[in-house]
């Protein structure tokens, strides 16, 4: 079993001495506090345990004993604690791309090649955290285990290998970073420094005649001067909207297009073959035209005037990105409810006229002032793994409320069902802050709308 713990001081960096050990007595504490564990158990607070208010939690996040096996007797299995903290850092990418105008350059001074656009995260970052639970750990577990696999072997199977094409419906980019995010978590003792490297595909083309070329290959040697810096630092390359780039070679001959495109792709090709026997760097790419890429159900290239076998030829796993199943579509509005009962939007107390029939509003719980900001927590949302168990069993539970209505959302979007539970409070709802039925009555309101207007 595999355990996340999230400290509360901020580390120079995962993998560290002190985090080792840190881990090790945690995992002491597991076996000698919990008899069983289970997906997506989370500890805010260790009894017992002697630096409790140095850890901010402590969660059970994956595990390799078979996708079924939710709940496991903590004697019977080995627990791998993986430390770490969230960092704050974002910057542009040009702050990490020397700027083309600083070589020599066949066009004039005065006219300066920008660097491509994009971003440069430490990973893990605070802005992605949460996001595999809320988003990807419903939909993905067998792309994150064939990572995590290879990641752990890297040694002998270099992860560049592993170039992977994440493919339209939606939800690929946000799938790409949270995937990122949790190699970085679980590779933390290899790789003590880790970062995500986002790349805008359609800004590497320049203007300039013969300058594309220059800028994909300036982009990579960048890339790979970051990795000959520290051989323990971890690099995640994010290529969103590959078709743009890997799209137009096949073109560009038939359709008069400059030989300046064909030059930028080759040089993608190339860049990439050289990172493939680099042992600390994963290449990610998105396309949203899924029937000009690959067969959808094969993962195959097909073969139409669309796609560039070349490009295809060196992506070694090709996923297809559904919308959202019923797992994902609710912990996407359970972690949206959450959120907003953080801020006082949302209490857990019933309304007056809940389930019971009584409609006597002189003995409310909100009229109860002690009563009225009882917080909404994973106690009455729990994670979707928790949902079999008994006590959320009944038909008039919140989770089980939740549950149906996100079954009614199929064929929804992962940004739709985000701002769903907002927009409908909004629309069908008055009181400050909202009671949870009232707020499940509104979000069924909001769902009917989403296929009446949709």
């Amino acid at each position: 079993m595999f355990a996340e713990l999230r400290t509360k001081y901020e580390a120079a960096g995962g993998g560290s001495d002190d985090d080792g050990m840190v881990g090790g007595e945690v995992e002491r504490w597991l076996r000698n506090n919990i008899a069983r564990i289970y997906l997506g158990q989370t500890w805010n607070y260790l009894p017992n345990y002697h630096h409790p208010d140095d850890i901010e939690y402590v969660k059970i996040t994956d595990h390799s004993c078979g996708y079924d096996a939710k709940t496991v007797l903590t004697k019977d299995v080995d627990i791998h604690v993986d430390v770490f903290d969230l960092s704050n850092d974002e910057s542009d990418l040009s702050q990490h791309l020397p700027s083309l105008a600083d070589e020599k350059s066949d066009i004039a001074d005065e006219t300066k090649i920008v660097s491509p656009q994009g971003q440069a995260l430490r990973l893990p970052n605070r802005r992605l955290h949460g996001t595999w639970d809320r988003y990807a750990k419903p939909v993905s577990h067998p792309i994150h285990a064939a990572w995590i696999y290879s990641a752990e072997k890297s040694d002998e199977t270099p992860l560049a290998a592993m170039n992977e094409l994440c493919i339209d419906r939606t939800g690929k980019t946000t799938l790409c970073q949270a995937l990122s995010q949790q190699l970085s978590i679980r590779l933390g003792r290899q790789f003590p420094v880790c970062k995500l490297v986002k790349v805008d595909a359609q800004s590497v083309f320049s203007k300039w005649f013969s300058e594309s070329g220059k800028m994909v290959t300036k982009l990579f040697a960048s890339i790979e001067t970051m990795l000959d810096e520290d051989e323990h630092r971890f690099v995640c390359v994010l290529i969103d909207e590959i078709e743009s780039l890997a799209g137009t070679r096949q073109h560009s001959p038939s359709a008069n297009e400059p030989k300046d495109a064909l030059r930028a792709v080759n040089s993608l090709l190339i860049a990439v073959d050289r990172l493939r026997y680099r042992p600390n760097v994963v290449v990610m790419c998105t396309s949203n035209l899924m029937g000009a890429m690959v067969d959808i159900y094969t993962g195959k290239p097909k073969h139409s005037h669309e796609e560039d076998p070349a490009f295809l030829d060196r992506v070694a796993r090709k996923h297809f990105i559904p919308l959202p199943c019923s797992a994902a579509r609710y912990e996407i509005l359970r972690t949206k409810y959450l959120e907003l009962a953080k801020c006082g939007i949302i209490t857990a107390q019933r309304s007056a006229c809940d389930g019971g029939g009584n409609n006597d509003s002189s003995e409310t719980l909100l009229d109860d002032n002690s009563q009225r900001f009882t917080p909404l927590d994973h106690n009455i949302l729990p994670h979707f793994l928790e949902l079999p168990f008994q006590k959320y069993s009944a038909d008039e539970c919140e989770a089980r409320q939740l549950w149906r209505l996100a079954e009614r959302c199929e064929g929804l979007s992962g940004r739709t069902l985000r701002d769903l539970p907002e927009d409908s409070l909004s629309l069908h709802t008055t009181p400050d802050p909202c009671p949870i039925d009232a707020a499940l009555v509104a979000l069924s309101a909001g769902v009917a709308e989403q296929f009446v207007t949709g």
